[in-house]
């Protein structure tokens, strides 16, 4: 990215050519973020169901330690989705649209 100054205006431009006033890539960049994110989100959450499923089959076939090791990672995945969901539903995101769609 460069910064170009157009008199009073100051807009980006990519290297591709595509061009940008300060708002809309700051909006561009919040809505990338917030879609990775969601999409973070998604493959915590699949993690977790993994490692849930990993911990029963252990459990099942009496490797105790392998149980514990799958039950304690699926505990500090499901810490991190909820950290990861909080911050999607807290006031950084809260005028996107996709929010009221994915709660």
């Amino acid at each position: 990215m460069v910064a170009i100054e157009e008199g009073p205006i100051r807009r980006f431009r990519c290297h591709t050519g595509h061009g940008f006033t300060a708002a809309s890539l700051s909006e561009r960049a919040v809505a990338e973020v917030e879609k990775t994110l969601w999409a973070a989100l998604a493959q915590l959450e699949e993690h977790g169901i993994l490692l849930r499923e990993l911990e029963q089959r252990a459990r099942s076939g009496a490797d105790l330690d392998a149980a514990a090791r799958h039950g304690a990672d699926a505990a500090q995945t499901g810490r991190v989705a909820r950290q990861v969901k909080a911050l999607l539903l807290g006031p950084m995101f809260s005028t996107a649209p996709e929010r009221d769609a994915r709660t």
